[in-house]
């Protein structure tokens, strides 16, 4: 992990030291990519956060974060540590965001939603950035606004008409689904986005949230296992975003930690039910007629090598039919219809090649 690591970095300082004119050249046509984004119609996702809360590996996979770009709304799924970070090396305006999504709220998927509300609001955000989620959600924007209420008062000073301290903070939207199947939440002109129960016991409510753009059908899961009814849920998607548990990797961490503690191997044995199998998600996808998977949320936590995703993915293709994509941080998916035909769909890796 070390030598990745020190390899990653020795390459990204040649690359700065003496490729400049190529960087700049790539950061320009980026943000030109990204511009265009905002007005073509069709619906973007980025991944800004496909890892865990395992510190080991967050300076390659930060936690928990989806970006979705249509039609000049920018918004989020989910905040984890050190989104505004992805979201910047992405090239995405973080003054453009307009709201965010909280499948739940467990900290990998909420972390940097404080830095979201201050750093959106510091460079340009112009409004009060309204946030849905479950129960708890006002209590979490609450603590945010009193950790933050010095830093604001500060900064308004100091920026005198400049920065309006009344928009400093969030909006919270409590999503109350109560005993319904689903909750209609938010639509912008040919977009919009249901929230739907998952299972993610000891975590209550917890969301995934169902985006119908034209007549496209994409599914994020956030955290939950596969349980009875999601197929109902994924039936004939286009495409679905899920968290993702290794059966294989998973077996294997924990017969390790075995040899070595008992408590730990416990302790990994125990996040067992409330996250995805990746055998019973791809039998879930193949029956559900999925057509495209992709796997975030990666767990056991892995590298961005082509190896590490084939160990991670071991015996899905068995039982499933459809492309499935374990997705890196800032990687793109593009999605676009003339609201007839079938939806076409294009990944667009982050600019970074795997062995």
């Amino acid at each position: 992990m070390k030598l990745i690591k020190l390899l990653f970095f020795l390459i990204t300082a040649f690359a700065l030291l003496y490729l400049p004119s190529a960087a700049f050249s790539a950061s320009t046509s980026k943000q030109s990519n990204i511009n265009a984004a905002f007005d073509d119609g069709k619906l973007h996702i980025y991944f800004c956060g496909t890892g865990i809360p395992d510190p080991g590996y967050q300076w390659l996979r930060h936690p928990s974060c989806l970006a979705v770009v249509y039609n000049n709304e920018l918004f989020l799924i989910d905040a984890g540590a050190g989104a505004t970070l992805r979201l910047s090396e992405i090239g995405l305006p973080i003054n453009k965001i307009s709201r965010v999504f909280q499948t739940h709220l467990h900290s990998d998927h909420m972390a940097g939603l404080a830095s979201v509300i201050n750093e959106s609001w510091i460079f340009g955000r112009s409004t009060i950035l309204p946030v849905f989620g479950p129960y708890g959600i006002k209590e979490v924007l609450a603590g945010i606004k009193i950790a933050y209420t010095p830093d604001v008062w500060f900064r308004s000073m100091n920026r005198q008409g400049l920065l309006d301290p009344n928009i400093a903070q969030a909006d919270p939207h409590v999503i109350d689904i109560g005993n319904e199947k689903n909750k209609f939440v938010w639509s912008h002109d040919k977009l919009s986005l249901t929230a739907y129960p998952v299972f993610h016991e000891p975590v209550f409510p917890a969301f995934g949230y169902l985006l119908k753009y034209k007549n496209c059908k994409i599914f994020v899961t956030g955290d939950t296992y596969v349980f009875e009814g999601e197929e109902a849920i994924f039936k004939n998607a286009d495409v679905v975003i899920s968290e993702a548990m290794s059966r294989p990797l998973q077996k294997k961490r924990i017969a390790k930690a075995d040899l070595t503690s008992e408590r730990k191997a416990e302790f990994w044995a125990q996040i067992i039910h409330y996250h995805s199998d990746s055998l019973d998600l791809a039998t879930a996808a193949q029956e559900a007629g999925v057509k495209r998977l992709y796997l975030t949320h990666l767990d056991p936590a892995i590298g961005v090598s082509k190896a590490d995703k084939q160990a991670f993915t071991a015996g899905m293709g068995e039982l499933y039919s459809g492309p499935i994509t374990v997705a890196d941080d800032m990687d793109e998916i593009v999605i676009s219809s003339d609201g007839n035909s079938a939806c076409q769909v294009k990944y667009i890796p982050a600019m970074i090649n795997h062995p």
